[in-house]
């Protein structure tokens, strides 16, 4: 959709009092927008026709609004969903990736933070949310399910682009000893867990002395002995963000 689209649909839907708009990413499969009203930001999302971005727009609302219940406020709130236009409206997060600035130590800690209240929702409480809203949750993916699906392409595009060898040293061996681990694993009620699902460093966006979580659709259930800090690190360029300090906090 084009701007003056979207003023359009503002104007038509009495969305906002006098938004200013502006276009701020093309995707694959959406187009995302700054709406400014007044003092408040919002994030615009509008998605081709389908099924599939249908369903990744209703996931992503309901998981903020579930994120809202249980008092995270690290997160953009949900404002509205259109499900028949594909367009959904979230409150905006200010800051840039952390791809582009990094982290300091402060930083890294109130991440760490962030994570393990991400990780210690409980799951029979976003079950019964689902229920209550009478939507599926969404089934966790396996580290062996994916090795199965994309085998080693993504290691390969890494070994690529990585101009440090000593890198692709380091994880080799651990890639080899990770994938028969995640075999004898028991994927089971017990062990699941809330996830973001796709927690890169785009989509952890630094403000002053906030750091904020965003991009929610992928949300969803995994497993406990998930695989969420190897992937930040390993498909984010994370070798240009000081790793080495990285890797020895996340092994304290």
């Amino acid at each position: 959709m084009k701007i003056r689209e979207i003023e359009k649909y503002i104007k038509e839907n009495n969305l906002f009092l006098n938004p200013t708009v502006k276009r701020l990413g093309k995707g694959n499969n959406s187009d995302v927008f700054w709406v400014k009203d007044g003092k408040n930001q919002y994030s615009l999302r509008t998605g081709r026709k389908g099924k599939e971005i249908k369903n990744k727009f209703i996931n992503h609302f309901m998981v903020l609004k579930f994120l809202e219940q249980e008092n995270i406020d690290f997160v953009p709130q949900a404002v509205e969903l259109n499900k028949k236009e594909n367009i959904l409206i979230t409150t905006y997060a200010p800051g840039k990736p952390i791809t582009e600035i990094g982290l300091n130590k402060k930083g890294l800690d109130l991440f760490v933070r962030q994570l393990v209240r991400l990780y210690g929702l409980k799951f029979s409480r976003y079950k019964m949310f689902c229920c209550k809203n009478k939507i599926g949750p969404v089934l966790p993916e396996t580290p062996a399910a994916s090795f199965k699906k994309y085998g080693l392409k993504r290691f390969n595009y890494l070994k690529k682009i990585c101009q440090d060898k000593e890198v692709i040293d380091w994880i080799i061996p651990r890639l080899k000893e990770n994938a028969k681990y995640v075999k004898n694993i028991k994927w089971n009620e017990k062990n699941l867990i809330f996830s973001h699902g796709d927690l890169t460093g785009a989509n952890i966006i630094k403000h002053k002395n906030k750091i904020y979580f965003i991009d929610w659709e992928r949300a969803g259930l995994s497993n406990r002995n998930n695989y969420s800090l190897a992937y930040k690190f390993i498909h984010f360029d994370f070798f240009f963000l000081n790793w080495e300090k990285k890797m020895e906090k996340f092994a304290l």
